[in-house]
């Protein structure tokens, strides 16, 4: 299938991605799609990026795919230490505000 016979099989709002990841999917096998497709609903999205990007022409988006998600996944794992703690915070002052609230209703 052709790029123009794949965009005039999509709505609309998909139409404008086509130029960016049609080629990907043109130089897909469909054991390679539905393997993509595994790594989807398994929830393995970096992964899945990678591997779309390794089939676009060119070698410079997985590469630079590459530096992006090491710098993202580093930044959430900070944040992830920080919502961690901020969670806990939040519970150990509803511990308080709960033992107040038993107190104030004679439980």
């Amino acid at each position: 299938m052709i790029l123009e016979e794949l965009q005039a099989k999509l709505p609309p709002q998909f139409q404008p991605w086509i130029a960016t990841y049609g080629p990907a999917f043109a130089a897909m096998t469909t054991a390679e799609f539905m393997a993509w497709l595994q790594l989807l609903t398994k929830g393995d999205v970096r992964k899945a990026y990678a591997d779309l990007l390794t089939k676009l022409p060119g070698g410079s988006w997985k590469d630079e795919w590459a530096k992006m998600d090491a710098e993202l996944y580093a930044d959430n794992q900070d944040n992830a230490a920080s919502i961690t703690l901020q969670k806990q915070a939040l519970v150990d002052v509803l511990k308080i505000c709960a033992t107040i609230g038993l107190a104030f209703f004679g439980f």
